[in-house]
């Protein structure tokens, strides 16, 4: 059996992903079927396990070693982390807009939330390893392709992210 972790469990995207993957199995024999585990802030009772865990925080590295030693390594992880808005913050229109604070939030929650992830997997994986992995972006994240400007702080964030998967 493989398993799938979906990291950001509490996006829209990761539950449609869990959900997926959970009616996949159903009707599949015992060896064609695929494990979904999850992390992230919230509870999570769809998955069959869940770390409730903030990988914008550095102690979740650790929270999510010792998931990963409880459920087994994963065959494949899918990080859904990330921030456009919330009710306070919205894209940033022009550069009078862009706060410091909302950039660190916006870098924690669509960067340092995939490092940390990596971090904590990254013991588990040996060389030879046929680990998939994918963290989700978006195409405004894109250098050359920023025809508009704007969204400051979503655009930065997700150039970033784009880098650290370079890397």
């Amino acid at each position: 059996m493989r398993t799938l972790w979906i990291a950001g469990s509490g996006s829209e995207i990761a539950k449609a992903l869990i959900e997926h993957w959970q009616s996949q199995n159903q009707g599949q024999k015992q060896g064609q079927t695929v494990r979904v585990i999850s992390s992230g802030r919230g509870p999570d009772s769809a998955a069959s396990a869940h770390c409730q865990t903030d990988t914008r925080e550095p102690h979740s590295v650790a929270e999510l070693q010792a998931f990963i030693r409880r459920e087994g390594t994963p065959d494949a992880v899918i990080v859904c982390n990330g921030i456009l808005h919330n009710p306070q913050n919205g894209p940033e229109k022009s550069l009078r807009d862009l706060s410091a604070d909302w950039l660190q939030h916006s870098l924690q929650s669509n960067v340092i939330s995939h490092i940390h992830t990596a971090q904590a997997l990254a013991p588990f994986i040996k060389r030879d390893s046929q680990l998939r992995w994918l963290s989700l972006s978006a195409m405004v994240g894109s250098i050359s392709d920023n025809q508009l400007g704007g969204w400051y702080s979503y655009r930065m964030s997700k150039a970033a992210l784009n880098m650290f998967i370079k890397n």
